[in-house]
């Protein structure tokens, strides 16, 4: 379930995982020679609630701007977390939101 331009989730047997990547260039030591590459970070959840509470929390840390920003954001934030909250997950893993 893609989240943003750099976060999306996948699921495995046991947990939620919230992935991170990004295109990056990395310049050779040797040869000087750029190169494109995707980074990517994987961090492990138990459930959809807590890895999109972490979601929030990690798209943070990306995020700057003057103090007006911070308080949009921070009522977003509220907003986000009021929806995390009424989700609920099916019998065969689907999310369906109470609303």
């Amino acid at each position: 379930m893609k989240l943003s331009e750099d976060f999306h989730l996948e699921f495995d047997d046991n947990n939620v995982v919230l992935v991170f990547s990004e295109e990056r260039v990395r310049v050779k030591k040797k040869t000087g020679a750029k190169e494109n590459y995707t980074y990517t970070d994987k961090y492990y959840y138990p459930n959809v609630k807590s890895a999109l509470r972490a979601y929030i929390n990690k798209d943070i840390d990306n995020a700057s701007g003057s103090f007006a920003f911070v308080e949009t954001l921070y009522e977003y934030i509220v907003l986000l977390e009021v929806k995390i909250d009424e989700l609920t997950i099916d019998g065969i893993g689907q999310l369906n939101p109470i609303n």
